[in-house]
């Protein structure tokens, strides 16, 4: 027997699953800024799977926020999360700018 509540489960899953979704955004850019030859088609790739993916795993936090009220941990996991993958969208711009490529800004 679980000692959470349903809502609780439920947004442990949500925001379990955010952070997912932020760590594939993390590891797109940074799969992308190891990239040998950085082509301008590639960046655009990169850029949009991870606008994509980071507002997937916004929808998946705020549903996560909607079930429940977040403990000041889970709070700090998913900002975690969060930053990681805005820090590696951050550096792919970087790298993108630095070989003359234009970058898509996170929405």
């Amino acid at each position: 027997m679980s000692t959470k509540t349903y809502s609780e489960q439920r947004q442990a899953i949500y925001f379990r699953a955010a952070r997912d979704m932020y760590r594939a955004a993390e590891d797109i850019a940074l799969d992308t800024i190891k990239d040998e030859i950085l082509t301008q088609p590639t960046v655009f790739w990169a850029a949009g799977v991870i606008d994509s993916t980071m507002r997937r795993a916004r929808d998946l936090e705020n549903a996560g926020h909607e079930q429940a009220v977040a403990t000041a941990r889970q709070e700090n996991d998913l900002r975690k999360a969060r930053w990681a993958a805005q820090d590696a969208h951050i550096r792919l711009e970087m790298r993108a700018k630095g070989e003359g490529h234009a970058v898509k800004q996170l929405s």
